[in-house]
């Protein structure tokens, strides 16, 4: 894409750390969540908050059709990015008014370019646009999972790929 010369591009955050707090139901405090976006830029006039990864990603990886399965092991970058453009728009009291995406370069698929999040079903057109309403959706099913972490009944399971 930024092979042609009329592209803009404008970097307008590099490192930057956010954060924002969430109330949960059933939690009697509000839990504070944070992350630092490599970067966050403007590509003709699309907004991209843009995380950078020294593996292998594939646009398969940012694929979320549905957030109910946001906790399949192949999605946990989804999660990564797209908690970092939550935190962006309420961090920056973001209003919506330009289209927002969200997304990964990787560097051992350079050749893909950008993968951004998509939320369109397999083998359908992409649908990269990040609306307020696909973060709320994203943020209900994320509390889901913290009041989980937080409930002594049921045991927390690391995947696999984040141990150390």
């Amino acid at each position: 894409m930024l092979k042609d010369k009329k592209n803009k591009l404008k970097i307008i955050a590099t490192e930057e750390n956010l954060s924002a707090e969430i109330t949960i139901e059933g939690i009697d405090f509000p839990v504070k969540l944070h992350g630092q976006v490599d970067r966050v830029d403007e590509l003709n006039g699309v907004l991209r908050i843009i995380d950078y990864k020294t593996g292998m990603v594939s646009s398969t990886n940012l694929r979320v059709p549905e957030f109910e399965n946001l906790r399949d092991e192949k999605h946990l970058k989804a999660i990564q990015v797209l908690l970092y453009a939550y935190l962006f728009t309420k961090s920056k009291n973001y209003n919506f008014t330009q289209p927002l995406e969200a997304g990964i370069y990787s560097f051992k698929n350079l050749n893909s370019g950008f993968l951004p999040i998509d939320f369109a079903l397999p083998r359908k057109k992409p649908e990269t646009n990040i609306t307020e309403e696909k973060l709320e959706e994203f943020i209900t099913e994320l509390k889901i999972y913290i009041k989980e972490i937080y409930n002594p009944e049921i045991d927390f399971i690391e995947p696999a790929d984040l141990r150390y």
